[in-house]
């Protein structure tokens, strides 16, 4: 009845896919509730202006709530938290979408606000209980969120992405179940490698370099990384010997100023071999800078070292609710007009799925095997050019003659 969606607080938009979102509230038409999850690693300030972006600026979010283990600060005046807090926007969201029919009119079937999902389960769900279906990205905290909810370990939880396997319904309250599913990942082209690592979604295993993904969280640590890891400067000294022995831990020539005595900057490289100098790991006699940077990504994907995406300043939802306008963009991915109507795309989607091309579902071109070599993008800029020539002679040959 419900969609109920788990982001990240620390960075909501990697973990909110517009595929899903399009999905739930334009394909199926149900009401979708975002939790901000682990909301004691952000900001409150940060976390209700997430939530106001979020709300105003993604079609069909019915309501935000935000969720912790930990105990929060009262400081959260305009974002409900907790889980009294989401039943509530659930029921709330529910009652918007399909409001109840008047006691004299009242159907056996308007009363039973049961999904069949619950009802197959098997858990004796009595009619008046609405399905909320919980979904997210791997490791964003669903299955720590149920227990939380649950007052118990009802799910099991492991840092492994895909640990959740199968469905489980649970009983809520009287008027509430709730359905816990796994992990799903979406498609994200348009997404960093590296900050795909950082949010999880590509499990640490699949990692050949952390380097990447560590000056990622360098960018958006709220403190210096060198600073929580307790790490000494390193020396003007100390970086041209690991540049003669073949490491390349600072590039000099970018460094303003690079002299004996004064502060170097820290790059994720000279982070990686001061840490393994620090904690001994060695390797063919020198630093093991590979070990020690899959070390601290560890650390951070443990949530033992923080990171936080800032809330975006200004939106143009902003700007249009200054000047007294709805607030709707046009070229936004989000935007999407009331009477607009996906029948049509559906029905490509369907067609595409059915033959099995992915890449077109996506915009993407479907690419044969060596399709990508010289030989193979010649004769398709050759095979272009004749197309487009042919084109040419119909559209002449199609308009207007002048008169012999």
């Amino acid at each position: 009845d419900v969609a109920v969606l788990v982001v990240d607080a620390r960075h909501p938009l990697l973990h909110l896919p517009p595929a899903l979102v399009h999905h739930v509230s334009r394909t199926l038409r149900k009401p979708l509730v975002l939790v901000l999850n682990k909301l004691d690693a952000v900001d409150p300030k940060d976390a209700q202006r997430w939530a106001e972006v979020l709300r105003q600026g993604v079609p069909g979010v019915a309501g935000i709530v935000g969720y912790s283990k930990e105990a929060l600060p009262p400081a959260y005046d305009d974002l409900p938290i907790g889980r009294a807090a989401l039943i509530a926007e659930c029921h709330k969201a529910c009652g918007a979408r399909a409001p109840e029919a008047p006691e004299a009119t009242k159907t056996p079937a308007d009363d039973s606000r049961v999904s069949a999902d619950c009802a197959e389960s098997g858990k004796g769900v009595a009619a008046g209980r609405i399905l909320l279906g919980l979904v997210g990205h791997p490791n964003v905290g669903k299955s720590s969120l149920v227990n939380s909810i649950m007052g118990g370990k009802f799910v099991s939880v492991k840092a492994t992405p895909g640990h959740t396997k199968t469905l489980q319904t649970l009983i809520l309250d009287d008027r509430t179940c709730l359905c816990d599913s796994p992990g799903v990942v979406f498609p994200r082209l348009e997404v960093p490698r590296e900050v795909q690592i950082v949010g999880m979604l590509i499990p640490l295993a699949q990692v050949r370099e952390p380097f990447s993904a560590l000056r990622w969280v360098m960018e958006h640590s709220p403190r210096p990384l060198a600073e929580l890891l307790n790490l000494k400067p390193a020396s003007l000294a100390q970086v041209m010997e690991l540049r003669d022995s073949g490491v390349e831990a600072l590039d000099l020539d970018a460094v303003p100023a690079a002299e004996e005595g004064n502060p170097l900057p820290w790059s994720p490289m000279l982070l990686s071999v001061q840490y393994a100098q620090q904690r001994g790991l060695v390797k063919s006699g020198g630093p093991d800078h590979l070990k020690a940077g899959m070390e601290i990504l560890e650390k951070v994907l443990d949530g033992r070292l923080p990171y936080i995406v800032s809330p975006p300043s200004t939106c143009a939802f902003d700007a249009a609710k200054d000047e007294g306008e709805d607030g709707s963009d046009g070229d936004s991915d989000w935007q999407v007009d009331d009477d607009y109507e996906s029948e049509k795309e559906d029905a490509e989607y369907t067609k595409k799925v059915a033959e099995g091309d992915l890449l077109g579902v996506f915009g993407e071109e479907r690419h044969g095997p060596g399709s990508g070599s010289i030989k193979s993008r010649k004769k398709q800029t050759k095979l272009f050019k004749k197309r487009e020539a042919e084109k040419a002679e119909e559209a002449l040959d199609a308009g207007p003659h002048p008169r012999e």
